[in-house]
């Protein structure tokens, strides 16, 4: 017995000194032999640390179902580790299972009060539910815990900002700023919210600073630009906008070329000889209403007067639908990679992952007889949605193209890396027209256009 126990001890020893290199690896980049090595200590023993590491390749890779069941896998070994529940957490969330993935960051923060990731992880997932107020509770509590915090402060400010205490929100940004007077990121928010003409002196100031990084820049020019353009000095402000997109695009690599060949190949893939192959695999649920299109068309305003019905219940921007088709992009990869991999869809998934929709928009409301998902991005994803659920409702909302193109150019949003330069800009809505004209032949009369200008003058 003794002996035996002496193996123990050496098979750990070994385990744990071969998880620390792999450890190394895998915080090295080298994330196959990261695998490797842990792949050879689970032949030995069931090491939860090599369990882990496999979780966090599995993770970086985007395949997320096999991140799930490592953690899993994990957790059943040490499941008082708050930091897996939290990861854990995370992949479920990017996996579109809310509901579970909001049991694990509560998890995580019944271990560990303190878990300031955990509990602003939390808080966002309870405001893209529309559960704002028990968000700003967490939000509260983070800056108790750490007042530094400034996007924890932003976080907070746009939290009450949309639960209708703009002036409330206003105050805790310049609260926050008098102990962060150099973060441009606080100006920005301050002017969206009201652009004061008595700001950009010190904005001016603070471009003018030779060190200040480049965020604070982009955020301080984006400042200004809401401050002239509330002021009516358009001119002035289209130049400040210019300055921090020009400044913003200089931070990332992105080819247009990319996306026209990606549309091309969407619609090659969802012709009109895919979908009488695949007639028989539906889902009869007419539950969802998808509204899409370009951002700045109207699409939140299309969702306010539709969700205005008794029966319907507005979910907002929902992540499962890209969510799911990059699933099954890994699913099916080992023969091509999507679209052409759709060709594999069988009715088993199309089961699989409607009742994984579904379950999602159930979080949303579970009486409603139609639930919105105002998604713009999913006009890429309309021949998915129709192999999915043939008899969704799809709303398309327009808009006069420069009106959108120009909207677009004078908001920030950092994930559209095509929207900060003219071109590119233009390049992309060619492309999105291009596809909406195939989804629009497809599936004729299936698509509900909705004009943004005939829309706000009736």
């Amino acid at each position: 017995m003794q002996q035996k126990n002496t193996n123990d001890n050496s098979v750990n020893e070994d385990s744990a000194a071969l998880s620390r290199k792999a450890l190394q690896h895998f915080k090295d980049g080298r994330l196959q032999q990261a695998r490797d090595v842990c792949q050879h200590i689970l032949q030995k023993q069931q090491y939860p640390g090599a369990i882990l590491i496999l979780g966090w390749i599995a993770h970086q890779q985007r395949e997320l179902d096999m991140a799930v069941e490592r953690y899993q896998q994990y957790l059943g070994f040490k499941p008082e580790d708050a930091e897996a529940h939290f990861t854990l957490g995370l992949a479920l969330k990017e996996l579109g299972q809310t509901q579970k993935s909001i049991k694990c960051f509560e998890r995580a923060l019944s271990l560990r009060p303190d878990y300031i990731d955990a509990r602003i992880k939390l808080a966002q997932v309870l405001g893209e539910l529309g559960r704002a107020e028990e968000a700003l509770v967490h939000l509260e509590k983070v800056v108790d815990l750490k007042p530094d915090d400034t996007q924890a402060h932003i976080s907070l400010a746009v939290t009450l900002r949309e639960l209708g205490h703009a002036e409330l929100s206003i105050a805790r940004l310049e609260q926050h700023l008098s102990l962060k007077p150099k973060c441009g990121e606080l100006y920005y928010h301050i002017a969206m919210l009201s652009p004061k003409q008595e700001l950009v002196s010190a904005v001016e100031k603070l471009i003018g600073d030779p060190g200040l990084p480049n965020r604070d820049v982009v955020y301080c020019h984006l400042a200004l630009g809401n401050i002239f353009q509330g002021g009516k000095s358009f001119d002035q402000a289209f130049g400040h906008f210019q300055k921090a997109n020009m400044r913003y695009r200089e931070t990332y690599s992105y080819n247009p070329r990319e996306t026209t060949r990606f549309v091309d190949r969407l619609i090659d893939v969802y012709c009109e000889r895919f979908f009488q192959r695949k007639r028989e695999v539906v889902t009869a649920s007419q539950l969802p209403v998808f509204i899409l299109g370009m951002p700045r068309s109207g699409s939140t305003l299309v969702e306010q007067i539709v969700s205005s019905h008794d029966l319907v219940h507005g979910a907002g921007e929902i992540e499962a639908i890209p969510t799911i088709t990059q699933t099954i992009a890994q699913q099916l990869e080992s023969a091509n990679p999507y679209p052409e991999c759709m060709s594999l869809f069988d009715g088993e998934m199309v089961k699989e992952y409607s009742a994984r929709y579904l379950q999602e928009l159930r979080l949303h409301s579970s009486t409603a007889t139609r639930i919105t998902d105002k998604m713009p991005g999913n006009f890429f994803r309309v021949g998915f949605i129709k192999a999915l659920f043939p008899d969704a409702r799809i709303i398309h909302c327009q808009r006069n193209p420069l009106d959108i193109c120009i909207s677009i150019f004078l908001n920030f949003f950092p994930d559209l890396k095509w929207s900060f330069e003219l071109t590119e800009l233009g390049n992309y809505y060619l492309d999105y027209q291009r596809l909406m004209s195939h989804w629009q032949s497809l599936f004729p009369g299936e698509i509900f256009d909705v004009q943004y200008e005939d829309l706000v003058m009736d």
